[in-house]
């Protein structure tokens, strides 16, 4: 038998090597821990995946996109795969991620966070409105929208099992609600204002009374919000999680089927809408300072709140990474319901799709080379 050899409570498996030296006559050792090198190439194996998950996550855009604009998959067919994804598969991914976990034990932090960075990202967009232009509050409400509607969940997800335990992945749903709870109830609610200011010009230009911001808006901006599953799931999945109960396993594995299609589907589709669209369908102004919001300064404002709320560095990590994910599909959606800011909408969630995976790698270089919330 190989005898055990232990330093420092190592034993000898766990050490890359033991050098022997002699300093005036004193003999020494030093162990050099392999423990360290093993963290390395863990992390530059985590680096990799970042990568490789992103590029697969790219191909599949690429296919849709290639097979809807060669009409090989008619736009109508994508269209039934998008809708049977969003009513039914966008549930199941969510409620998953939360039924079956104890209420108690979850961390509500990044809520806090991810809602704080909507509101920040509206304030900062605010001087838009000193520019002088033609409809100078719709363009502030169609630039700032899509530059803080994340995509959380779709792109998040593959991004965040690549670097960390699928296990932790109960702090996606809770940021997500960032989106639907502040991010698009304050679109809907600027995007009505903006409609009654257009309509009272024209009412005033005819000689008729101005019309008022009413409680049925308000009744409007909340059957919007009760339309989208990925919100319904978190709420249910909240409940249940409040019981403390166990799944049962024929639940657990339908959702897990169920959720497992999304990705795929929703990237798919993603590529098939940006075949219809032009590439940069918003004036490059919009288009740059959009993109610099989005993918720089949105995570640098989350390193900022993170350090300020005194998250776990682990955790921090995870906000930061996620606040740099791309402009969720759905906004086109949204602001094309709102009939506002769908340009700009399309725009960014065609390049923010193809730009977050080069930033994101930047941004995980920045963090460990300054040493900022140890991924410990």
């Amino acid at each position: 038998m190989r005898p055990c050899i232990k330093f420092r409570g190592k034993t000898i498996e766990h050490l890359l090597f033991v050098k022997h030296f002699n300093i005036n006559g004193v003999f020494f050792e030093k162990a050099y821990s392999n423990l360290f090198f093993e963290k390395k190439r863990h992390s530059m194996t985590d680096f990799s995946n970042v990568i490789q998950v992103g590029v697969s996550m790219l191909l599949i855009v690429i296919l849709g996109f290639t097979l809807t604009k060669l009409n090989i998959i008619p736009k109508c067919e994508s269209d039934l795969i998008n809708k049977f994804s969003a009513r039914i598969c966008f549930f199941a991914l969510t409620f998953r991620s939360l039924a079956g976990n104890n209420i108690r034990e979850m961390n509500f932090m990044p809520l806090a966070v991810g809602g704080l960075l909507v509101i920040i990202g509206y304030i900062i967009c605010l001087p838009m409105l000193l520019i002088p232009m033609k409809s100078r509050f719709a363009t502030y409400i169609s630039t700032t929208f899509p530059t803080i509607y994340v995509n959380y969940v779709i792109s998040g997800i593959p991004i965040f099992e690549s670097m960390w335990d699928p296990a932790e992945a109960t702090v996606i749903p809770i940021i997500f609600l960032s989106n639907d709870l502040i991010a698009s109830p304050i679109f809907f609610i600027l995007a009505n204002v903006n409609e009654i200011m257009i309509e009272n010009r024209r009412l005033v230009a005819e000689g008729k009374p101005k019309r008022k911001f009413s409680f049925r808006t308000i009744i409007q901006i909340i059957l919007n919000m009760c339309q989208n599953m990925f919100l319904i799931g978190n709420i249910f999945g909240l409940i249940y999680a409040s019981t403390a109960w166990k799944v049962c396993t024929f639940v657990r594995e339908a959702m897990k089927l169920l959720g497992d299609c999304v990705l795929a589907f929703s990237l798919f589709c993603v590529g098939a809408f940006l075949s219809q669209h032009s590439l940069i369908s918003c004036h490059w102004s919009q288009f740059v300072f959009a993109m610099i919001m989005k993918l720089i300064i949105a995570p640098l404002i989350m390193c900022l709140l993170c350090a300020a709320f005194k998250l776990p560095s682990r955790l921090a990590r995870q906000c930061i990474i996620l606040s740099g994910q791309p402009t969720a599909a759905s906004c086109f959606a949204i602001t094309d319901t709102a009939k506002l800011g769908t340009g700009v909408s399309s725009t960014m969630i065609f390049w923010s799709t193809f730009g977050f995976i080069p930033l994101l790698v930047l941004w995980v270089y920045v963090l460990d080379t300054l040493h900022l919330f140890p991924d410990n």
